[in-house]
């Protein structure tokens, strides 16, 4: 509200929590033990021991049930140098954990499996069946996506990280972090492995034809069948058929057990060094480099993960490395009455890296899907600082 004079009235309404509501309570205990030790002034060592859990708030399986908690135990070594009087800082650490019923977003799971299973649920309410016991237990009548459904998997992780970081000379200043990282999938998808299993007795060998049989399933019916001018609307697919199929689409996300995940890359490296000019000259023409500033970097990332060979024991299956190499270049001028200003020009993928990447592949050879780059472009940003 606004009165005359311009001063502004603000009504905040209750914003209290209302018990009324659907709501979830987690708890859970948590621990963090960690000591650091040095002997003598240029060297010191690390040990951190960590058991967790962490809600995951407004993520929800695709029956609307909030998931379990998060949880995890890690521990990790390390040892810091202090090197060339305090300019330079080195430190290495190896690490070790374990990660339970992490939150994950399976794409086929969204686009195929629900879609299949769903035109089941669908002709079952048409038909007047009664749904699967899990889904009347949730009070849930459909299977469709909504763009908050995720799943939970387990993984096990170990790695190393070596960090160099400081000033070489005053005016020149250096970073470094290389990190490896060897993360192997546990039990993954586990609601949606429960919930197949658990539907199994009414729709695995259900001879009632589908009311509308969505493509993914009449394409792959048709491959295993050898029909390939069969038409569906006259003849359709029935449960079985449906539930064969989210039977593969999950047999494809149950490769990751074991492996390395999809997405996961091993190595990832980045760097970045810049140096500043003060008082290089008093004269012209080196004098215009006095408060000048340049440095240039980059980011690697080893290749991704990108499927499992269906033809070599499901090998996993990598995509293609990534480098995007980045500049800055600023300059600051002094004014009067000690003011200052300063401009700084930062260009990301200097080399304008645009080569699609490979995202999704079932054999050697073969991606099926690519996508861009993270920055497919040069890009550059300009900021201007005035002090006072």
């Amino acid at each position: 509200m606004r009165v005359p004079n311009s001063t502004n009235l603000w009504y905040t309404p209750n914003t209290l929590f209302n018990r009324n509501l659907n709501w979830t309570m987690f708890s859970g205990r948590t621990r963090t033990l960690g000591l650091y030790l040095a002997p003598v002034k240029w060297v010191g060592f690390t040990v951190n021991s960590s058991n967790s859990v962490q809600p995951q708030p407004g993520t929800i399986n695709v029956l609307h049930q909030p998931v379990p908690m998060r949880s995890g135990k890690g521990k990790d070594y390390g040892i810091r140098f202090n090197l060339l009087g305090g300019r330079i800082y080195l430190n290495a650490n190896v690490y070790k954990n374990n990660d339970q019923n992490g939150a994950v977003f399976y794409v086929t799971t969204s686009n195929a499996f629900d879609p299949a299973l769903n035109a089941i649920v669908v002709t079952q309410k048409a038909l007047g069946q009664a749904l699967p016991q899990v889904m009347q237990d949730a009070h849930e009548t459909d299977l469709l996506w909504t763009g908050s459904e995720r799943d939970i998997s387990d993984n096990n992780g170990k790695g190393y990280e070596i960090e160099l970081v400081g000033n070489i000379t005053k005016n020149w200043s250096v970073s470094y972090n290389y990190s490896q990282n060897k993360i192997i999938s546990g039990t993954v998808a586990k609601f949606y492995n429960g919930f197949y299993a658990t539907v199994a007795k009414d729709w695995a060998n259900n001879p009632t034809p589908l009311s509308n049989t969505p493509t993914p399933v009449a394409t792959y019916v048709a491959q295993r069948d050898g029909t390939p001018s069969r038409n569906f609307t006259l003849n359709p697919a029935t449960f079985a058929d449906a539930y064969a199929y989210a039977g593969t689409v999950l047999q494809a996300i149950n490769l990751q057990s074991g492996r390395p995940g999809l997405g996961n890359w091993r190595d990832q490296s980045n760097f970045f060094t810049s140096y500043r000019f003060n008082q290089v000259a008093s004269s012209w023409p080196l004098s215009w480099l006095n408060g000048t500033r340049i440095g240039v970097g980059g980011n690697f990332h080893s290749p991704p993960v990108i499927g499992y060979d269906a033809n070599n024991n499901s090998a996993t299956l990598y995509g293609k490395s990534t480098f995007y190499a980045n500049l800055m270049v600023g300059k600051s001028w002094a004014l009067k009455r000690g003011h200052s200003i300063d401009v700084q020009l930062n260009v990301d993928n200097l080399f304008g890296e645009s080569d699609m990447l490979p995202y999704s592949a079932l054999t050697a050879g073969q991606v099926q899907r690519y996508i861009y780059p993270r920055l497919p472009y040069t890009s550059w940003k300009v900021r201007t600082q005035f002090n006072f």
